[in-house]
């Protein structure tokens, strides 16, 4: 079971825990970024994205 993480809606300016969070690899030039990403509870539609280690990362994935 994934553990619950804390993410922060800027629309709503709260922060709102979550377990249903999916893990998603960026690159931009030469740096690699992990990020948790997690549905937002007041809008369906919209997603809330944190930054996680690498560690963190490949440990969920």
């Amino acid at each position: 079971m994934k553990e619950s993480l804390e993410f922060y809606d800027i629309k709503e300016k709260g922060k709102f825990p979550s377990t249903a969070w999916r893990i998603v690899e960026k690159t931009s030039g030469n740096r690699t970024r992990y990020f948790a990403v997690a549905p937002v509870p007041t809008d369906p539609g919209r997603e809330a994205w944190r930054i996680v280690s690498k560690d963190f990362a490949t440990a969920n994935t």
